[in-house]
């Protein structure tokens, strides 16, 4: 499963369970921007590493 398919059923399922739209808004550009800088990649060579390394950017 690519990160962009794990993201749709994320949110999909955060709908479903009643989050706010405002929360699924700012979890999608999250998501959005986490796919842009990691690519479009599978689930499974995800880790903390790799997410912390694309994020570190936007922080600090």
């Amino acid at each position: 499963m690519r990160l962009s398919e794990a993201s749709d059923r994320y949110l999909a399922t955060g709908t479903q369970e009643g989050y706010s739209p405002h929360t699924i808004l700012a979890y999608r550009l999250q998501h959005q921007i986490l796919i842009r800088d990691l690519g479009d990649v599978e689930l499974a060579l995800v880790t903390l590493d790799v997410g912390a390394n694309a994020n570190c950017h936007h922080f600090g």
